[in-house]
């Protein structure tokens, strides 16, 4: 494949920039003018200073306790990036990662990388080297990384993940405007045909642009499984106070109502918006004594009630929502 030029590297989304942990990344090979770098570095991580991201990369053992698992395999990513003869094109989990995909279930230990067929590059205990050709247009440049298009990274996450990971980042990258339809049913026929397609094109069928958060895929791929009917989507309701209020899904063969519910709502600044965690509370009480009045049968849904998938069940039939 050749390296594609700048005006080639364009992405629906327009993202130029790559949203790195703010945590330094220190780099044996960068201190050895200060003497015996790896040793003193190694030293350090002996000591539980530093955490070891890879070979002659470390990063401070305190922060690192605190990176979310998407982080660290991003920061493994970056430092895997100059060690690489020419640039490198990540892919898989590790292109996920790095375009800001949702990514539910446990990322690999090595970082995912596509090189072209026959190039004679093996995998190897830190990198995990896929075999394909990329067309110029599903290569996109980050800045100091190469990786494939949020269309590509989609099409390869459907095949070869599970098909809750696969639903989770499909209708996270729809939600967010990433890619349509369309586009990602048109990448798969392109590919076609390839391991893992049947799985992508199951994916495709079922993936939703109005899922706002994983928590919604994840219920939403529970139903499947349990065999509820799939409730409409951000159907909204007027309350007397003449506000319109979106709910996360509505059964109207029950008349009930499901939302999705987490800590976030009162905790992350993004959700509350300006307001006190009290007063989330307080506006969430008033959304649900509205929602309540108007239908028969309302229903929260946990993360930890999806995934562990009976205490969901038993929610459903508590509310009088059944399989078909």
């Amino acid at each position: 494949m050749q390296d594609p030029s700048p005006t080639e590297r364009t992405e629906r989304t327009e993202r130029s920039e790559l949203l790195l942990p703010t945590i330094e990344l220190r780099r044996a090979a960068a201190l050895r003018r200060f003497g015996d770098a790896t040793r003193q570095l190694e030293r350090a991580a002996a000591r539980g200073e530093l955490s070891r991201v890879r070979r002659g990369h470390y990063v401070d053992a305190a922060e690192w306790q605190y990176l979310s698992y998407e982080q660290r395999h991003l920061m493994k990513v970056v430092a895997a990036a100059p060690a690489a003869r020419t640039p490198p094109v990540f892919s898989h989990e590790s292109a996920a990662v790095a375009l800001g995909l949702s990514v539910v279930e446990p990322l690999p230990s090595r970082v995912q990388i596509t090189v072209p067929p026959g190039s004679g590059l093996r995998s190897n205990r830190r990198v995990a080297r896929h075999e394909a050709a990329l067309d110029a247009d599903e290569v996109i440049d980050l800045g100091p990384l190469l990786v494939t298009s949020v269309r590509r990274t989609l099409v390869d996450f459907a095949a070869t993940r599970s098909f809750l990971s696969g639903a989770c980042a499909v209708e996270h990258a729809l939600h967010r405007g990433d890619v349509d339809h369309d586009e990602l049913c048109d990448a798969i026929a392109t590919r076609k045909p390839f391991r893992g397609s049947r799985r992508a094109d199951a994916v495709a069928a079922f993936a939703s642009p109005l899922s706002a958060s994983p928590n919604e895929t994840l219920c939403r791929v529970r139903f499947a499984e349990l065999g509820v009917p799939q409730p409409q989507q951000q159907v909204r309701f007027r309350g007397l106070n003449g506000i319109e209020y979106p709910v996360d899904f509505y059964w109207p063969q029950f008349d009930a109502i499901g939302e999705t519910d987490g800590r976030v709502k009162y905790e992350q600044p993004e959700y509350l918006a300006g307001r006190t965690p009290q007063e989330a509370l307080w506006d969430e009480k008033q959304r649900e004594d509205e929602l309540r009045a108007q239908c028969r049968r309302f229903v929260r849904l946990t993360w930890n009630d999806a995934w562990n998938r009976a205490p969901l069940a038993v929610k459903l039939a508590r509310a009088g929502i059944r399989h078909h």
